[in-house]
């Protein structure tokens, strides 16, 4: 089993990535950055992460898969 970390990532750096990926979470508009964990995988030498949220209601209609895990 691997561990996770629980990590807070600067909202300016999301803003850049968010050039290359539309995807990539916003960070601002609270006293705390979001909490975000990983590692979840690493390729070469880039390490992937996962924002950490709240469960909705819609979310215990929606299947596992590749993108989702409840």
């Amino acid at each position: 089993m691997r561990n996770f970390k629980i990590v807070r990532v600067n909202s300016d750096y999301c803003d850049y990535l968010r050039k290359f990926d539309s995807k990539v979470s916003y960070n601002k508009g609270s006293k705390k950055l979001r909490p975000f964990v990983g590692v979840l995988f690493k390729i070469d030498k880039w390490e992937y992460i996962a924002p950490l949220s709240s469960p909705k209601p819609k979310h215990k209609l929606m299947k596992i898969d590749l993108i989702f895990l409840k």
